[in-house]
This record gives C-alpha cells, sequence and structure tokens, in this order.
C-alpha cells in the first residue's frame, strides 16, 4: 500500500519537505466516512462529583490520637459539636424612646407651623401700628406747613410726633429679627419722626465742635472747671494744683500743693472749697490763706457727717448742697471774706432735695433732680417742679447752672452727649449735640451767657451762640 503511493509520487515529493507534505498528502487522498467509537456515557452523580471536596475536609476533621503520659490506654479527643443557630429575622417593632423621639418630631413639626402662621398675624398687627402711626406723621407734617399763620400748631404737631415716637421704638428695637422690607420702611420712618422732632426741639448737631485746648495728660488730667470771667480754671480732687487757660487758648500750671473738691466764681475771683470745712480764695493770680468754716456739725442737731456735694455763691454767700440729707446749709458773708455761721436754708417743713444732682442759684435755688427734673425753691420752700419734656427724652442729667444776669438754664447731659438751655420756665431753646462729646466731665458759661465751654476728657470745647 504505502510504499506504492510514495513511489507513483516519488518526483512530486521530492519538490517538498516539512508540513508542506503533508497538506499534499491530504489533497490527494479522497475523504471517506471515518468511524468514530465514543466511550458509553455516564450517568451524572452529585456524589461522585463532590466525593473529592468532601474526602478533604474528613481528613482535615479527623480525630486526633492523643497519648496520655502516664496511661497505657489512648484518650479520645471529643470535639464540641457546632450548632449552626437558626438566623430570625424579628418583625420591628417601635420601642418606647422610638415613640416619644416620632411624638417630639411630630410636636416640633407642628408647632413650626403654628409658630409661622403666628409670625405672620403679628406681622400683620405690626403693618397695622406702623400704618396708624405714619397718618399721625402725615397729621403732624400738614400741621407744620401751616405754623406760619398758626403758631399753636407746632405744640400739636410735637406732640403728635412724640406720640409715634414712643410708638415706633418698640417695633424699631425687633426690626431687625423682622422681614427686610418691613424693616427698612420702620428705620426710614423713625428716621423721620426724629428729624422732625429735632428741628422742633432746637437740637443742633456739631460734627466738628471748636477746641481751644488739649491738655497733655503728662502736665495734668482735669476733672472740673470754673470760670471767673475772663479765664478757665481746672482742676481736680485727685491731684494737685491748679491750670489756668485763656480764651486764647494760653496755658498756665500753677502750682499748689492742695487737691480742690468744690469750686465757684466769687466776685471776679474763684473760691475753692478743702475738705472738710476749709476755703481758699484765687485772686490776682495768687491764692490767699485758708478759711475755716464752721462745720454744721457743731449747730444744734445737725447730723455731724454732714457732706458738702455741691457748691455755688451769690451775692458772696456761699450754698452747700448735702445730696444724702437733701439740706441746703448757707454760710452768710460778713466782709473781706468772712463767713457766719451756718444755717439750714430750706424751711423745716418743705421738701427736701434728697440725691439732687446739683444746684446753681440766681436768687431763687434751682434743684436738678435724680429724676430729671428742676425744682424751683424760693425763701426756704419749694415753688414749682419742672418737668423736663422735650426730645430726645432726658436720660441722665449731671449739672445745672444759671446766674442772675442770665435768662437761662443750662444743663449737661453727658449720656447723651449735648448740653441742654432751657427759658426758666422749662421752655427748650437750644441743644448743642455732637458725637465728639464721648465724655463730657464738666461745663462753664460766659458772664455775658454768648459763649459756653465743654470740659470732654482732655479736651476743651468751645460753643459761641
Amino acid at each position: 500500500g504505502l510504499r506504492e503511493i510514495l513511489n507513483k509520487k516519488r518526483g512530486d515529493l521530492s519538490k517538498i519537505s516539512g508540513i508542506c507534505l503533508v497538506i499534499f498528502l491530504s489533497k490527494e487522498i479522497l475523504a471517506k466516512k471515518r468511524e468514530t467509537i465514543l466511550p458509553q456515557p455516564k450517568e451524572f452523580s452529585l456524589k461522585e462529583v463532590f466525593s473529592p471536596i468532601v474526602n478533604y475536609f474528613k481528613k482535615l476533621i479527623k480525630k486526633p490520637r492523643l497519648r496520655l503520659l502516664g496511661f497505657g490506654g489512648q484518650a479520645k479527643l471529643k470535639l464540641p459539636k457546632i450548632v449552626i443557630p437558626k438566623i430570625i429575622v424579628p418583625k420591628p417593632k417601635l420601642t418606647k424612646n422610638q415613640i416619644i423621639i416620632l411624638a417630639l418630631i411630630f410636636s416640633l413639626v407642628i408647632g413650626f407651623f403654628a409658630t409661622r402662621q403666628e409670625e405672620k398675624q403679628q406681622l400683620e398687627i405690626y403693618q397695622n401700628n406702623l400704618n396708624q402711626i405714619q397718618e399721625k406723621v402725615n397729621q403732624a407734617e400738614s400741621f407744620l406747613i401751616l405754623k406760619e399763620t398758626k403758631p399753636q400748631l407746632v405744640v400739636e404737631a410735637n406732640s403728635l410726633l412724640k406720640e409715634s415716637w414712643e410708638e415706633i421704638s418698640p417695633i424699631a428695637k425687633i426690626a431687625p429679627n423682622l422681614p427686610s422690607d418691613f424693616s427698612n420702611q420702620v428705620f426710614a420712618l423713625r428716621d423721620k419722626i426724629s428729624k422732625n422732632l429735632y428741628q422742633l426741639n432746637n437740637l443742633v448737631e456739631i460734627s466738628e465742635p471748636e477746641i481751644i485746648f488739649e491738655f497733655n495728660p503728662k502736665d495734668f488730667v482735669p476733672q472740673k472747671m470754673v470760670s471767673d470771667g475772663k479765664n478757665l480754671y481746672f482742676f481736680s480732687p485727685y491731684s494737685q494744683n491748679l491750670f489756668k487757660v485763656n480764651q486764647t487758648g494760653e496755658s498756665q500750671l500753677i502750682s499748689i500743693d492742695k487737691k480742690f473738691n468744690l469750686a465757684t466764681s466769687l466776685d471776679g475771683s474763684i473760691l475753692f472749697s478743702l475738705k472738710p470745712n476749709q476755703v481758699i480764695i484765687f485772686r490776682d493770680e495768687q491764692f490767699g490763706e485758708i478759711i475755716s468754716l464752721e462745720t454744721p456739725g457743731a449747730v444744734g442737731g445737725w447730723s455731724p457727717d454732714f457732706n458738702f456735694n455741691n457748691l455755688f455763691s451769690y451775692r458772696s454767700n456761699l450754698y452747700f448742697l448735702d445730696k444724702k440729707t437733701g439740706e441746703i446749709i448757707k454760710y452768710p458773708y460778713l466782709k473781706n471774706f468772712e463767713w457766719g455761721p451756718p444755717r439750714l436754708w430750706l424751711d423745716p417743713e418743705t421738701k427736701k432735695a434728697i440725691d439732687a444732682k446739683s444746684l446753681a442759684v440766681d436768687g431763687d435755688i434751682w434743684i436738678l433732680n435724680k429724676v430729671n427734673s428742676i425744682s424751683r425753691y424760693r425763701a426756704g420752700k419749694l415753688q414749682e417742679t419742672l418737668k423736663l419734656d422735650f426730645f430726645p427724652y432726658p436720660k441722665e442729667f449731671s449739672k445745672i447752672f444759671t446766674l442772675s444776669g442770665l435768662s437761662y438754664l443750662y444743663i449737661l447731659e453727658p449720656i447723651q452727649k449735648r448740653i441742654i438751655i432751657l427759658t426758666k420756665a422749662g421752655e427748650i431753646i437750644k441743644q448743642f449735640q455732637s458725637e465728639k462729646f464721648d465724655n463730657l466731665l464738666d461745663f462753664s458759661i460766659s458772664q455775658d451767657g454768648k459763649i459756653i465751654w465743654l470740659l470732654n476728657g482732655l479736651k476743651v470745647y468751645q460753643i459761641n451762640l
């Protein structure tokens, strides 16, 4: 067979080699039907498939045999049976705490919506109030238009604007927490009211007040001031010496080893008070001798702890105020800077000036009260009390001043950075206010009442009227 075939193809085979020989032969051989003998298929068995794995784990968990020392026999090691717990998925149940939390969340949601509704209703109330205030302001402004022909309408306009201010002030305090468009309405209306009230109450705002002198704290730190009509004198209860400033701003330190507590002008000179009951005169640039006044406690029945809190002179008589007892002590002037024994000036049956802030004397005695009113006394008896009802409303006054030759009362209010000029009937004449008046300590007035000097910290301001 095969030899014969190869002999027949000898010529062709000699020209080829390798795998090409196989391909050549396959082309020449005619395809025949092949008989394939396949193994008989076996039935599928899980046991046979997994038996190698099972045998592997059997070897791993095969019980070892342990030989016990000292015994001939062998002990079998018993392994604990592994019990796989059944996993039971519990049905969801609400605990007591969860119920409380859910109830709380529900309450918060309800509360939130209730609060929103309440805020909406409150805002409507505020809006209605604001509309009513606006109507009052409109009415007041209409009165002011007619003030030239009907001056009495100015009083009514002032009253309406004051009412409007009192009504809008509480709303303005909470306005920042309200919607911005509403708060803008509130502030705009408040500014309009205040502007009108400033004009009606003669308030002048000074952006840059005139400074005539500024202290160097290394040289002197003033606390109080007094004027002799020509010069200003500054002193302090806490330090020695006296500091002089004239009206052109020239200054001079006057040395003296005394601490002055109070001072008042006295017939072209200055009288200084030293604790407890001494006074000294400064005249013609020189200090006189120290004078001891008779103590009020030496007079029958008077309190031995009488304290001089305020001092004022009128016709050379000296008037001291004791804020604690409310008494006014008068030292009558004799001659040559000598004073007689003290006496109680107030009538025993009249109201005392307890907790008074300050006093001024022009023949009558004017007491600046703690409640920001002014009491006028004459011949030891209370004549009237002026309630100060102007805008901005008084908060805390500190000093009152007047002279017999002046028609006005002057009041200092540091907390509102202003000095106020009133008639002696309590009517407003002028107010001067400045942001620079941030530490008002004292003030003084010229003899003709046309100049106000203000001690503000280390600076001395001047206002020309």
